[in-house]
């Protein structure tokens, strides 16, 4: 869904991702939309075979945006488990007010932030986006005990959250580059084959190009068309005009020879008959 042509699927995501306006202007204006203060989530299924293009989108932020999670666990307790309570988390319920964060984690995230700034401290690429995001993810755990601040335990659980989506997310990529690796080598296999057999059409070409040049001079020479065949002559009139660029001259002579057509004489050539 990342490949099509005209597709703003990424841009919009990203730009949901931080609760920036979306909209989008249409011919009419029963169709022009503008949405603002809102909170979006999103859960996507992937499979190894799908999710290669949103972790190749790394450039354009894409990737960065999301958490990672497997659905393959081997702690998964044999009996089923009992669903767990519907949270009573509801927008209503939730204080107004805006959402503060521990004195902690805000100097943590500020410190972080200047050793960035200072050129002291190298963010991979995937990782660009960490601080945020468990910020959001402590934000999250708060939510669900219906408070709007973060405080130090949300934060360290939502690092442990991260950890595990940065680990899952590795794999990911492993798995994607083994999966290309593996095409590149079928690709440059399949396009070698294909090499090899246009190499040999093409010898085979040259083979029958040749014998049909040599089986010519043994006609000429057989059918002594000038007084004493020499070179020149066979050159000249043994050869059509459209052939004597494609094989030197001794060659002709020296496969002729080898095939027992004809035979040298006194540098004239005549045939074995």
């Amino acid at each position: 869904f990342m490949t099509r042509v005209g597709n703003i699927l990424g841009p919009v995501l990203r730009t949901a991702w931080k609760g920036a306006p979306l909209g989008q202007s249409n011919a009419t204006t029963d169709r022009t939309r503008r949405v603002v203060d809102y909170s979006l989530g999103v859960a996507i299924g992937f499979q190894l075979t799908t999710i290669g293009p949103l972790l190749a989108d790394s450039v354009s932020g894409t990737p960065q945006r999301f958490i990672y999670l497997s659905g393959r666990d081997p702690s998964v307790p044999t009996e089923p488990v009992r669903p767990p309570a519907q949270p009573d988390w509801y927008y209503d319920n939730m204080p107004h007010g805006a959402w503060t964060v521990a004195a902690p984690i805000r100097a943590e995230i500020r410190a972080h932030d200047l050793a960035v700034q200072r050129q002291e401290l190298s963010v991979p690429e995937l990782d660009s986006h960490a601080l945020l995001t468990r910020v959001k993810l402590a934000g999250l755990l708060a939510a669900l005990e219906l408070r709007n601040n973060i405080g130090e335990d949300d934060w360290r659980l939502a690092g442990i959250v991260w950890q595990t989506s940065c680990a899952v997310r590795d794999v990911l990529m492993e798995a994607v580059k083994a999966e290309a690796k593996v095409k590149s080598e079928e690709k440059a296999k399949a396009d070698a084959n294909r090499q090899m057999y246009v190499e040999g059409a093409k010898r085979d070409a040259a083979d029958k190009t040749l014998q049909r040049i040599v089986e010519n001079v043994a006609n000429h020479v057989k059918k002594n068309a000038c007084t004493g065949c020499k070179k020149k002559c066979i050159r000249e009139k043994g050869i059509a005009s459209r052939d004597r660029r494609l094989y030197p001259l001794e060659d002709v002579l020296d496969e002729a020879i080898a095939q027992g057509l004809i035979r040298e004489e006194d540098e004239i050539y005549v045939t074995n008959d």
